[in-house]
């Protein structure tokens, strides 16, 4: 299929307009790209999922410690006494000082596990990082689009405006000639204070607008902003069945539920691994000295020196079911997660179709409304041609003006709802 692409709000914007309106200290003109590129570089929700991932990172080498030997050093002074008998007592002094090492051989994959688990929660605060991505991109879009829409809108106001402006002129000279009576002095007055009323609201929208879009990009509030006005294409064709199958491939919620599942796999093993033996080589060097009080003198004596060395086997008797709870909880946490996953390739289905149909309906109001446009301009032409010549009214060109309004405010909003749609589309489908 031939992608169409459709001409996105055509209005220029002349930087001596946001002047006028007190905008002198936002001269820095960005694309949607740059604003999104500012966002996915500043964003707080970013930075805290970034973090987060730093989180289970670090947890993961915890977890794969358990392969390394352990090293310490063991130092003890003890002062006792005894009684050989019964009327004999004596008091004895004991140094110790010994390097000790361990080494973990095998435990039927509890360590094994324990590492699988702690790499696979990386996999999904990874998935938890795209979708915070992919939110933070969609949320600079809509902002981005409803600052195209407060501008087409503010600009739609100002042509109001002078018009009526035009109209109470005319209204003027035909009363002051004689030709019209004062009620149409008076509507034209009326209508243009409707005009003025209405271009307030467009300019502080715009205002509004502005600001989220800070907002959505993580900036601060009075940060430096004015939006480059150059005409934004967008592709409105898009393929359903496609989609659909880009969604449940490239979502970071099914990323993260995969990897989760991942996670529960490695616990279940790691549990397992308590029905059978654990084994462990151990080693130690060094001294041991033992004198009666005060005649330590010489410690750390060649004779006194202590080594050992062996492996030791530990055979799990009975935990109070410890491990079968492990096992049983390990295993429900698995279905759980799978009847999960089922629910959210459905829910994942219905948001992208109701995305592609939101796309379609949109590109559809386009053509509607620019045929609406055309026929509310040459109606106004034509009221206007009949007022001027003196056989209409100004009921006539009012009404005519107010429908023109409406159909230049509605292909506006065809055409930042289809961007919306396109960008809502793209997020459905797992986009970047």
């Amino acid at each position: 299929m031939r992608p169409s692409v459709i001409n996105f709000l055509f209005i220029p914007v002349l930087l001596a307009s946001l002047l006028s309106q007190g905008f002198a200290q936002e001269r820095k003109l960005l694309t949607l790209e740059e604003c999104i590129d500012i966002a996915l570089k500043n964003h707080p929700s970013i930075k805290a999922s970034e973090k987060g991932v730093s989180v289970v990172e670090e947890q993961y080498k915890e977890a794969f410690s358990s392969y390394y030997p352990k090293a310490s050093v063991d130092a003890s002074y003890t002062r006792a006494e005894s009684k050989a008998l019964a009327f004999t007592t004596g008091e004895s002094e004991t140094y110790s000082t010994f390097l000790k090492l361990e080494q973990k051989v095998y435990d039927f994959g509890r360590t094994g596990g324990s590492v699988d688990a702690a790499r696979s929660r990386i996999d999904a605060r990874g998935g938890d990082l795209s979708r915070t991505r992919q939110d933070v991109l969609f949320n600079v879009k809509d902002a981005y689009f409803g600052v195209f829409k407060a501008i087409g809108l503010m600009k739609v106001r100002e042509a109001s405006v002078a018009q009526a402006e035009g109209h109470l002129r005319q209204a003027k000279g035909f009363y002051e000639a004689g030709a019209k009576a004062k009620f149409d002095v008076t509507n034209a007055e009326v209508v243009l204070n409707e005009a003025n009323l209405s271009l307030i609201k467009a300019r502080n929208a715009f205002k509004t607008a502005l600001a989220l879009l800070r907002n959505r990009m993580g900036v601060e509030y009075n940060y430096p902003l004015e939006i480059d006005v150059a005409t934004v294409n967008v592709q409105a064709d898009v393929n359903l069945e496609e989609g659909m199958s880009d969604a449940l491939k490239r979502r970071p919620e099914i990323m993260s539920i995969d990897a989760a599942l991942s996670e529960a796999g490695a616990s279940l093993t790691a549990s397992k691994g308590g029905y059978y033996p654990n084994l462990t080589a151990s080693a130690s060097y060094g001294y041991y000295d033992q004198y009666p009080l005060g005649a330590g003198d010489n410690l750390f004596q060649e004779k006194n020196q202590r080594w050992n060395a062996g492996v030791f086997v530990n055979v799990p008797i009975f935990e109070g079911f410890l491990t079968n709870a492990k096992v049983s909880g390990a295993r429900a946490n698995i279905d759980g997660l799978k009847a999960q996953k089922v629910e959210l390739s459905n829910n994942i289905a219905l948001e992208v179709t109701q995305a592609y149909l939101d796309l379609q309906d949109a590109q559809a109001r386009i053509s509607v409304a620019e045929s609406g446009l055309n026929k509310a301009k040459e109606n106004l032409d034509i009221a206007n041609g009949r007022y001027e010549a003196g056989v209409g009214t100004i009921l006539e060109v009012t009404d005519a003006q107010a429908s023109y309004i409406t159909a230049e405010t509605d292909l506006v909003n065809a055409r930042y709802d289809t961007a919306v749609a396109r960008a809502r589309f793209d997020r459905a489908v797992g986009q970047q």
